[in-house]
């Protein structure tokens, strides 16, 4: 059985297209949700998608007996380096942000820790 030079570049081109399209369609940066809820600074979430990010962050504040909720909200677009978040654009909690090598824990500069909702 003899194989032909097209036949053995047919397979080149079609491994060559293959693997190409895996990393092409491999995700990139942080995606999901990262969430921290606790008593005094109430709860923030925060949304990343592709290279944006929205934070959501809602706290319950009691003023003279009478509970009152406030919502702030930021977005923007993020870069991660070595574990490293770094916000383009205004957030709750400041620019940087340390990413766990796990992907699980978001540790913000205000010792804050966000946990990645599965």
């Amino acid at each position: 059985m003899t194989v032909s030079k097209k036949s053995i570049i047919g397979v080149i081109i079609g491994i060559v297209v293959i693997v190409i399209a895996i990393i092409a369609l491999k995700p990139r940066g942080l995606q999901g949700t990262y969430t921290s809820t606790s008593e005094e600074l109430g709860t923030d979430t925060i949304v990343f998608d592709g290279k944006n990010y929205k934070e959501t962050v809602v706290k319950t504040v009691d003023v003279l007996g009478h509970k009152k909720t406030y919502r702030d909200k930021y977005s923007g677009t993020f870069n991660v380096e070595d574990n490293e978040v770094t916000f383009e654009g205004k957030t709750a909690n400041g620019a940087t942000a340390k990413l766990s090598k796990d992907k699980k824990v978001l540790s913000i500069q205000n010792g804050q820790q966000l946990m990645k909702k599965e």
